[in-house]
């Protein structure tokens, strides 16, 4: 029986080149079948931003309520129905081990939703960027470093929480300086049990107030953020299958060019009608300072009016698997109205050590950022482009195939592989389907129109074969 037999398990978008016979010996004890959407959010909270009124640069809503940010985070968890979560400029024990006690005491009253999440957190280095203010209930301390300040615990970072058990972690610091107002960063990477996507997360710093005070070239400031983002694309490009999201602080999206050549970035298209793409993901105040004081008088950064907003997108979803959807929730930003008018109290009192400013956020004003939520394209756990380019080693996951019989390269369809039908096949090293498991397998082949009933796809077991696709010759199925 003569048979030019090709045959490829496909990845979403994937072009279809020729392959062959994939059979593997042994039970069905690995861990391969199909992977669901990785819903995904990224969102920089600002739980631990500086400014102890509106009017000063880096005021952040409910800074000293961390159960405000975390009842943010469940909320989006909850109604998009995440499975992973990116957080930046979080406290280790103020968020990230409450927001993991919120989820448990949900999931106990019976929220399947809050079940089985897990976190990691990897420390950044804060610079000394905090004004030195005395004011009655108010902390706020020059400090440098990772623990975080006044009335929150732990350590000052960025965090992963993932549906499912975090199994290995890996932090790739910065080579970078500390800016006068951003701290070092690093690359916090995580994978997942039975999840063949792996997740990272960031905070790039941008060195702008570096560059206004005369500290740093706006070459050199370049370069940092450059390497920055050399960093992040190394460690990202070396998973086969990634998320990546941050804070990434530009909106410049050529300086993220090394990101978009790798994989696409969600928001770069509408995915319903009315929706719109590359949505803003930061609110700014464009009137910071109230510069009305008579001359000599200390600065109380009262808001005058409400005045404009500054707004941008700084912060990004990738994924190598493409996306399905993706959003920024707009509306989760602070976009309080703090004036004098309306908020009088919402000022400093130079001098009067007694006062507290009273600045009331808005009821869903959880940061000055907004999250920035996807769906990741699902797709299959093990694929294989078999083309004479790429050689026989096509396979995805860490899995690598051997040709055995009679086989060779077809230029037919872009490129395949031509087997004769009869001991041509590729042999992986290993069983990759655990079929105790929901799972699909799919397959390219052409076959001989003389040939019989052949195999295509197939894993053995002890007695039959746990799985196997092919071409039935009686019917021509």
């Amino acid at each position: 029986m003569a048979a030019a037999l090709a045959v490829v398990v496909m990845s979403v978008g994937q072009a279809a080149p020729a392959a062959a016979v994939v059979t593997v010996p042994g039970d069905a004890t690995g861990t391969a079948y199909a992977r669901e959407s990785v819903r995904v959010m990224t969102w920089n909270v600002c739980g631990e931003a500086g400014g102890a009124v509106a009017g000063q640069a880096g005021f952040c809503p409910f800074r000293n309520e961390p159960q405000k940010k975390i009842d943010g985070i469940v909320k989006v968890v909850k109604e998009q129905n995440l499975n992973a979560v990116m957080l930046q400029e979080v406290c280790s024990e103020s968020h990230v081990d409450r927001l993991s006690a919120t989820l448990n005491g949900l999931a106990a009253n019976g929220n399947s939703w809050a079940q089985g999440w897990t976190f990691a957190l990897a420390g950044v280095t804060r610079p000394d960027d905090s004004p030195e203010v005395e004011l009655a209930g108010v902390e706020l301390i020059d400090q440098e470093g990772s623990e975080c300040r006044g009335s929150l615990n732990g350590t000052l970072g960025v965090a992963i929480g993932v549906k499912g058990r975090i199994t290995w972690t890996s932090e790739t610091d910065f080579d970078t300086p500390l800016g006068l107002s951003m701290g070092r960063g690093t690359v916090l990477c995580a994978e997942v049990d039975g999840w063949e996507q792996h997740l990272c997360t960031t905070h790039v710093a941008n060195f702008g107030e570096d560059v206004k005070a005369g500290r740093l070239a706006a070459a050199t400031a370049d370069q940092y953020y450059k390497e920055q983002i050399d960093t992040v694309a190394a460690v990202a490009g070396s998973f086969p299958s990634v998320v990546l999201g941050g804070d990434f602080n530009t909106s410049v999206q050529d300086r993220l060019q090394k990101l978009y050549s790798m994989m696409p970035e969600c928001d770069q298209r509408s995915y319903l009608p009315g929706d719109a793409a590359n949505e803003i993901t930061k609110v700014t105040r464009a009137v910071e300072v109230n510069d009305g004081n008579p001359a000599g008088e200390p600065v109380d950064y009262a808001i005058t009016s409400q005045g404009e907003f500054l707004t941008s997108k700084i912060d990004y979803l990738f994924s190598t698997d493409g996306f399905t959807g993706c959003d920024s929730w707009t509306s989760l930003g602070d976009w309080t109205d703090y004036s004098a008018a309306v908020q009088p109290d919402c000022r400093l009192k130079p001098g009067d050590k007694s006062w507290v400013p009273k600045c009331t956020p808005g009821a869903e004003a959880y940061s000055d950022h907004t999250p920035v939520y996807g769906r990741t394209q699902g797709g299959p756990k093990l694929s294989w482009g078999l083309d004479s380019a790429g050689g026989l080693m096509g396979g995805s996951g860490g899995y690598t195939g051997s040709l055995t019989g009679g086989g060779s390269w077809s230029a037919e369809h872009g490129g395949s592989l031509a087997l004769n039908g009869s001991d041509g096949a590729v042999t992986a090293d290993g069983p990759v389907i655990d079929t105790r498991r929901s799972f699909t397998v799919s397959a390219w082949a052409k076959v001989d129109v003389d040939a019989g009933t052949s195999v295509v796809l197939a894993q053995d077991g002890q007695i039959i074969s746990g799985m196997m696709l092919w071409f039935n010759k009686p019917d021509s199925t």
